[in-house]
């Protein structure tokens, strides 16, 4: 008998990514897990939840992507991934 658990299925949806170096100034370098060829979008948060940046790129180019915010202010910034179904988030300073 084959059991079934809720927390599964939220992990097969979940895009594994990397944000480097972090913490930095105003550009850094995203690097996800796999390429599974759909279109990613990229979302940046601020603290208090107003997003900066939205940049689309194809995931056929590669898994790692340059993210530059320009003019952005120090502090502590929510990068959102976006591939299909899946999605992941994680958090990086900007100094």
């Amino acid at each position: 008998m084959q059991q079934q658990f809720g927390w599964y299925s939220e992990i097969e949806n979940i895009i594994a990514l990397s944000i480097f170096p972090n913490p930095n100034d105003i550009t850094f370098r995203l690097t996800l897990g796999q390429s599974t060829g759909n279109e990613l979008q990229v979302e940046v948060y601020d603290f208090i939840g107003k997003r900066n940046v939205n940049v689309n790129a194809n995931k056929d180019s590669g898994t790692s992507y340059d993210l530059v915010l320009k003019n952005a202010a120090p502090g502590v910034y929510f990068v959102r991934v976006l591939d299909g179904a899946r999605s992941s988030n994680t958090r990086f300073i900007i100094q």
